[in-house]
């Protein structure tokens, strides 16, 4: 069910022409979501995730991918993706979307 969700935000993204951050993060989280194993929750973010989150909002105006901000952590895009959301209960482009109203 949490797949078609994705398939669903992922299709609405698209139409409404709303690429960069939003879609590839999306597109990585759906790829992710698809192992069972990785639904486990830790408590805890790791500590590469602040990274991201530092570089996120640090950059929140510049024209990132989730490859950049995933090479910037030091992790794949599709576990960052999917951890993101796990932890922050939002992807990355939502996160960047959020930095850019507080400003």
């Amino acid at each position: 069910m949490a797949q078609f969700a994705l398939a669903m935000r992922v299709a609405r993204c698209s139409a409404a022409q709303l690429g960069g951050l939003t879609l590839d993060a999306l597109c990585h989280e759906l790829l992710g979501s698809m192992d069972r194993l990785a639904q486990r929750v830790d408590t805890k973010p790791p500590s590469w995730l602040d990274k991201a989150v530092e570089l996120l909002h640090d950059r929140y105006l510049d024209d990132l991918s989730i490859a950049d901000v995933a090479n910037g952590a030091g992790v794949h895009p599709v576990h960052l993706a999917r951890s993101f959301r796990r932890h922050f209960r939002c992807s990355p482009g939502e996160f960047t979307r959020f930095c850019r109203l507080q400003r």
